[in-house]
């Protein structure tokens, strides 16, 4: 549950989500992208304000950025999960 009690806009813009949980929106906006990590502080924001378990966020930032960044964007700004495509090898051309 979030701590203000009101249901967060399903919208969130890096602006929003950086001054709710006390960053910069540049510094938003790398995390959401998966450039950069969030400290345990900016973790422990995001739990508090968004509902995301800590044990969640924490295994997602051992994990990486970029699955830190895929849990983010799902959970908080409400992004389409992005999908990775299996590219086939061309066959061999027999002659």
């Amino acid at each position: 549950m979030l701590n203000s009690g009101k249901e967060v806009s399903p919208l969130q813009t890096n602006e929003q989500f950086a001054q709710r949980v006390g960053i910069h929106h540049s510094m938003a906006s790398r995390i959401r992208s998966g450039d950069r990590l969030p400290s345990l502080r900016v973790i422990k924001a995001i739990s508090d304000n968004y509902g995301i378990p800590m044990r969640t966020l924490v295994d997602a930032r051992l994990a990486g950025a970029a699955t830190f960044s895929e849990i983010l964007r799902r959970r908080v700004f409400k992004d389409p999960p992005t999908v990775a495509v299996a590219v086939e090898p061309k066959a061999a051309a027999i002659g």
